[in-house]
């Protein structure tokens, strides 16, 4: 029988929108092949302790645990965490100042959201454990995170973005006549206010008058010392991220077609580790070929076959060289 490989879905988390990526977590679990695949849950709390597997679980919808093991559900409470040393690979169990690898981990898949998630945070302490894990890298995950750096690369690029403002919170709380005065004269009514730090769901608001704005700011800023306001556009949002690699799926506007991208996303980056680097331009069969870019320990896929749908272009990023080759010899079990 054909070893699975182990995948460790990490959720949950210390930012505000820990309740949105149980509900993501949940979305990616059930998307997984688990004929294939070993789900292996760990959730963070929103103090910031890291969860066994069996105390994971129980945070998943009903759909979810189904997919799981047998051997995850038994709730068996101990203290976890990733460490950020390569000779301890893997969940370690922590016990009487002990450690021992319980969970070994072939790839994490990171569904947190917010800050120490999406922020680089939990990006270095992958690359520091040598762990394999799906998503961008420290530096393109802290500049999409922070709002305000991110268009100020844009801007460096000479990229047209909306017009904002930004300040601090402690600018807000010193003298906030000034910056209500200073975002109307450069923005306008209607406008957006948004914590710098965080998705685009909690902590935003929309402004339409002077009122409006001090209560949005306020609420932006329980969640961010550094706040963002934006000027009202209206036009369609598309969302089309590039990381590391093209992969061109089928239209993910239904249920299906959503999963069916998950499915795909976590296969073509568990995949691609076990493919023989080519050079740019090369050849490869069956249409599909694998970019390897050993000077950045980065790699990427993509399937250059046209479909007939929307192209969607997702990150696909393994880090860690060294543990490739320990997914090469079991994927090549198969």
């Amino acid at each position: 029988m054909a070893k699975k490989l182990r995948v460790g879905v990490i959720f949950g988390g210390r930012s505000g929108e820990h309740e949105v990526s149980l509900r993501s977590a949940g979305s990616v679990v059930q998307a997984i092949d688990t004929t294939r695949y070993e789900i292996i849950p760990i959730a963070i709390a929103k103090e910031g302790k890291w969860l066994s597997p069996p105390d994971a679980a129980v945070l998943l919808p009903a759909a979810a645990q189904a997919k799981l093991s047998n051997k995850i559900l038994p709730s068996t409470r101990r203290d976890v965490a990733i460490l950020g040393d390569p000779s301890h690979s893997g969940l370690i169990t922590l016990n009487n100042n002990s450690r021992e690898s319980s969970e070994p981990l072939d790839l994490i898949f990171p569904v947190l959201h917010g800050t120490y998630g999406e922020d680089g945070t939990i990006q270095g302490l992958l690359d520091m454990a040598n762990v394999p894990y799906v998503g961008c890298g420290v530096l393109a995950s802290a500049c999409g995170m922070d709002k305000v750096a991110m268009k100020s690369l844009f801007q460096n690029a000479e990229l047209p973005i909306c017009k904002y403002i930004w300040f601090l919170r402690s600018e807000w709380q010193k003298d906030p006549d000034s910056i209500l005065r200073r975002t109307k004269q450069k923005l306008g009514y209607p406008c957006f206010v948004k914590p710098a730090n965080l998705g685009s769901s909690v902590g935003v608001s929309k402004a339409t008058d002077k009122k409006s704005l001090a209560q949005a700011i306020d609420l932006a800023a329980r969640f961010d010392r550094k706040i963002i306001v934006e000027e009202n556009i209206n036009g369609r949002e598309i969302e089309k991220p590039q990381v590391h690699g093209l992969l061109e799926l089928q239209p993910a506007d239904t249920l299906h077609g959503r999963r069916r991208l998950l499915e795909q996303l976590l296969r073509l980056s568990l995949r691609h580790l076990d493919l023989r680097a080519r050079p740019r331009g090369s050849s490869s069969r069956a249409g599909r070929s694998a970019i390897v870019r050993s000077s950045e320990a980065r790699y990427a896929v993509r399937s250059p076959r046209r479909s007939n749908g929307i192209h969607t272009v997702l990150p696909v990023c393994a880090r860690s060289p060294q543990n490739s080759e320990r997914l090469s010899s079991s994927q090549n079990e198969r």
